[in-house]
């Protein structure tokens, strides 16, 4: 349905990180469909945590390419709700109660990948420049409270991106 909705929608309302934006807030179409897409990421990411925590119980190694967080709203795994001016409650509290838990559930590990703005809109063509810019600003910020934070420089070769990453997941086990 993604696609076929954005066909429809010839630019996207603020907020939004790419395609054709928009100075305009979200309209009402653009709203609902948020809402329900934001349901269901809520949906998904709760059954993925506790699934993780429970195979990180019994002593599994759980890695994943995002981790859900509130610390930095409308950004990256955070809360999609936070763009809108008119939701329900109710709503608001069933998403934040999700990222809460994420809160609540922190990894042992997190590794932040960074780059520069350019490598970045080369592997993002479609993401706004000013939308890169802002994030890759924001990502020091994130500090996931709980968990030991490394940031590894992706501009390297793979090769030795893949060597860092290894041994910071190693020298947990």
């Amino acid at each position: 349905m993604v696609p076929l909705i954005t066909l429809l929608l010839k630019t996207k309302p603020k907020g939004a990180s790419h395609g054709k934006i928009s100075g305009r807030a979200p309209g009402l179409l653009y709203s609902v469909l948020l809402m329900v897409w934001a349901t269901v990421v809520v949906v998904e990411k709760r059954i993925k945590l506790l699934a993780a925590r429970r195979g990180a119980n019994r002593g599994l190694v759980v890695l994943t390419d995002r981790y859900p967080q509130n610390e930095i709203l409308g950004f990256n795994e955070g809360p999609l709700l936070t763009r809108l001016t008119r939701v329900p409650l109710w709503l608001r509290r069933f998403e934040a109660n999700a990222y809460a838990l994420a809160h609540r559930l922190p990894p042992d590990l997190v590794i932040k990948l960074e780059v520069t703005p350019e490598t970045a809109a080369r592997r993002e063509p479609d993401m706004d420049p000013a939308v890169i810019r802002e994030r890759i600003a924001a990502i020091p910020r994130l500090a996931f409270p709980g968990a030991r934070v490394v940031s590894v420089n992706a501009e390297q070769p793979l090769a030795d991106v893949i060597h860092a990453v290894k041994h910071e997941v190693w020298r947990l086990l």
